[in-house]
């Protein structure tokens, strides 16, 4: 706590308004702190302090410390802590893409099917996301996301005319839940999401010489963490990995001018592990 006798020099200090003023603390132990400091907490003191030419970030427990004093040195050596290091913003605009890889079972068959079916699995994906954070750690907001995985074989490789194909694109649209720790300088933050929302697939497949379309729509539940660094108080730049979950036992088919509905013998499902590079606009700073 400050002594009574030095409020009325810290209010004089105060709307003096000088840039040039330097922070003081005085400890418990009777040392003094010449610093900056940034943020008063209910039990910390936050502030920044120079050390062999290099500015230095760290907090102090209020009980160890006998008193702080705004302004106490006229020269100013240290400058502000960046606005970002304490004040995350509200908004959060991410844009996404990588590398998708699906995660289901592949069928019996012959090799050179089983090897079509693998070369299918990989795919890529590219999405955004805005996020509002209602305070430093908690936030909503929504997601879309974009899928493809294709592949192509010759079956006269297996003996037989045309060939078989598969371009296969897939929507996830979803509200989301996130959340974020951000270290004391605000330039690492680890996120985690959870979202829950509609996801669409369609297939332009091709049999020999016949399109064969393929369409459903289902829930779908994702997951997800990763890691965001730094550039500026603006812009981030990071990677996460994310699991999605949907699946079904109908599919919608257009072949040969006709459409039907066919009840599957086994569940198909769509899921899928991404790997992302993430590029992240933060708006908004308190």
């Amino acid at each position: 706590m400050i002594p009574p006798k030095n409020w009325i020099v810290l209010i004089v200090l105060f709307l003096s308004g000088s840039v040039h003023a330097q922070d003081l603390i005085i400890t418990a132990e009777s040392d003094s702190i010449k610093c900056h400091i940034t943020k008063v907490e209910e039990d910390f003191i936050s502030f920044s302090y120079l050390k062999e030419g290099k500015t230095e970030y760290t907090s102090i427990k209020k009980n160890d410390i006998n008193s702080y004093q705004f302004a106490y040195f006229e020269k100013k050596e240290i400058p502000k802590r960046k606005s970002y290091s304490f004040r995350p913003s509200h908004w959060r605009i991410l844009f996404r893409g990588g590398y998708s890889w699906m995660t289901g079972a592949i069928g019996d068959g012959t090799n050179i099917y089983k090897d079509y079916a693998r070369g299918f699995k990989h795919g890529y994906h590219v999405g955004t996301e805005i996020d509002y954070f209602f305070g430093e750690y908690f936030g909503l907001g929504g997601k879309f996301t974009f899928y493809n995985n294709k592949n192509e074989l010759n079956l006269s490789s297996v003996g037989e005319k045309g060939k078989m194909s598969d371009n296969a694109k897939y929507l996830y649209i979803a509200p989301n839940f996130v959340g974020r720790l951000m270290d004391r300088k605000g330039k690492n933050t680890v996120f985690f999401d959870f979202s829950l929302g509609y996801f669409s697939y369609h297939n332009d497949g091709v049999v020999q010489y016949e399109k064969i379309m393929t369409d459903w729509k289902c829930a779908g539940i994702q997951i997800g963490i990763g890691y965001e660094r730094a550039l500026s108080k603006n812009f981030s730049i990071g990677g996460g990995f994310s699991l999605l979950r949907a699946c079904t036992k109908k599919l919608k088919y257009t072949a040969m001018g006709k459409k039907w509905t066919e009840e599957l013998d086994e569940l198909k499902d769509f899921d899928r592990l991404d790997f992302s590079l993430l590029l992240v606009f933060n708006a908004g700073k308190r």
